[in-house]
C-alpha cells in the first residue's frame, strides 16, 4: 500500500503532524486549513466537462440547448409601392371614376359670329375590387410550448406567443402579395408569387384566370412605350420617356424599375455628371435620383419585378423595364383594409385570416387616342 500517496491525497504538501483544525485553540493557535485542503482534494478529482453525462437530446446531457429567440425572415421583400400609393376608401365592389377624354376647345371669332357649342367627351372607368386572404393556424401544443421572441422582417416585431408570430408572418405575406399585384409584377429568381397563376383573386396580368382587374403595368397599356428590343438603356432613353409623358399632360414623379437597371443608370449618371444624385423621399429613406428634363425623380427599386435581360422579344412583364409614373393619378381604392378575423374552431388549434379588399387605379390613360400621363421602357438588356 502506498501510504505516502494516500497521505498526499488527503493533506497535500503540509508536513506530518501539522494541526489543520483547532477552532477552540487547544493547541495554542487558532487554525483551519480545511478550505485549502478541500481545494486540493477537488483538484485531484476528475473535472466535469461538456461531455459529462453522455449524449442527451440534440447535444450533451448536462448542457441544455439555448435557441436564439430572434427569427429572421429569409423570404422578406420590400413593399415600397404599397406604402407610397395613396389608400383611398371605396364604397361598393367596384372602383369608378370619370375622366375628360376629349375637349371641345375654344376659338377666336369675328364680331357677332355664330356661337356653336364646344362639346367635351367624358368617359366612365371602372375596376372590380379584389379580395385578398392570408390564412394562419396555430395548434394548442405549440401555443403552450413556444416561448416569446422577435420576428425580424425589415422591422422587428416582438411576439409574446406562437399565435402572434403566425399573425405577423401572415400579414407580411399579404403585404408582399399586394405589392406584386399592384405592380403586376413577375418575380424571378428564388422568389415565387404564390398562387397567383391558379386563382382568380389578384390583379396580376400573368394569372391564367385574371379578369378585367389589372395592376399598374397592365393599366398603363402600351401608350408612351419604348421597346428597347434587347438594347442597353441610355440616359437619353429615360429623358425621352419623361418628355413623352409630359407632352401628354402628365407630370411623372417617380421611376419604377428593378435594382439592376438602377445600377446601370447610376453608372451612366456618374460618367456624365461625375456624381449619382440621391434624394430623400416621403416614406423616410434615401434613394438614387434621376436628373431628368422635368427635374429630380426618385427611382423606386422593386424586388418583385423581373431582372431578366431583354433579348429582343421581351414584354413589360418578362424582362427588365422602367415605368415613369405620375403618382398624383394613381391610388389604391380600399373597400376594407387589413383586418384580422378568427375562423371556426374545429380542433385543438386557432385558425384565422388576415384579409383586405382593394384595387389599384391608374388614371390619365386614354387608349383611344394613345395618350397617357404615364409610360414605360421595356425589353431592356
Amino acid at each position: 500500500m502506498n501510504v505516502r500517496g494516500i497521505y498526499d491525497q488527503c493533506f497535500g504538501p503540509i508536513p506530518d503532524g501539522t494541526v489543520y483544525k483547532d477552532p477552540a485553540g487547544f493547541s495554542g493557535r487558532t487554525v483551519d486549513l480545511r478550505p485549502q485542503l478541500k481545494s486540493y482534494h477537488w483538484a485531484n478529482l476528475k473535472a466535469l466537462a461538456t461531455t459529462s453525462g453522455g449524449i442527451g437530446t440534440a447535444g450533451q446531457a448536462l448542457v441544455p440547448i439555448f435557441v436564439d429567440p430572434s427569427i429572421v425572415d429569409q423570404e422578406r421583400r420590400e413593399t415600397p409601392m404599397r406604402e407610397i400609393i395613396p389608400r383611398v376608401s371605396n364604397m361598393g365592389i367596384t372602383a369608378d371614376w370619370n375622366e375628360r377624354t376629349a375637349k371641345g376647345d375654344a376659338s377666336s371669332k369675328l364680331e357677332d359670329a355664330p356661337l356653336a357649342d364646344n362639346d367635351d367627351t367624358y368617359d366612365r372607368y371602372t375596376l372590380p375590387i379584389r379580395y385578398y386572404y392570408s390564412i394562419g393556424r396555430v395548434t394548442g401544443p405549440l401555443q403552450a410550448a413556444m416561448p416569446a421572441g422577435t420576428f425580424e422582417d425589415y422591422t422587428t416585431t416582438q411576439f409574446p406567443n406562437a399565435k402572434s408570430l403566425e399573425t405577423a408572418a401572415r400579414t407580411a405575406d399579404l403585404a408582399v402579395r399586394e405589392e406584386i399585384d399592384i405592380i403586376s409584377g413577375n418575380p424571378g429568381g428564388t422568389f415565387t408569387a404564390g398562387g397567383a397563376t391558379t386563382t382568380d383573386t389578384c390583379y396580376d396580368a400573368n394569372s391564367a384566370l385574371a379578369s378585367a382587374q389589372s395592376g399598374i403595368k397592365d393599366q398603363i397599356s402600351d401608350e408612351n412605350q419604348d421597346d428597347q428590343a434587347g438594347a442597353a438603356i441610355t440616359l437619353d432613353d429615360v429623358n425621352d420617356l419623361i418628355n413623352l409623358c409630359w407632352e401628354d399632360g402628365g407630370r411623372p414623379s417617380v421611376l419604377l424599375t428593378d435594382g439592376r437597371t438602377v445600377t446601370d443608370l447610376k453608372a451612366l449618371m456618374s460618367q456624365q455628371l461625375r456624381i449619382a444624385p440621391s434624394t430623400s423621399v416621403a416614406w423616410g429613406f434615401q434613394t438614387v435620383a434621376f436628373e431628368g428634363p422635368r427635374g429630380t425623380l426618385p427611382m423606386i427599386q422593386s424586388q418583385v419585378v423581373r431582372t431578366t435581360a431583354g433579348a429582343g422579344s421581351g414584354t413589360i412583364f418578362a424582362s427588365k423595364s422602367i415605368l415613369a409614373l405620375d403618382m398624383a393619378h394613381i391610388e389604391n381604392r380600399i373597400l376594407q383594409d387589413y383586418t384580422y378575423e378568427p375562423l371556426a374552431k374545429t380542433n385543438d388549434s386557432d385558425k384565422f385570416m388576415v384579409k383586405y379588399y382593394g384595387a389599384v387605379c391608374v388614371k390619365g390613360v386614354n387608349t383611344s387616342d394613345a395618350t397617357s400621363f404615364h409610360g414605360s421602357i421595356i425589353d431592356i438588356a
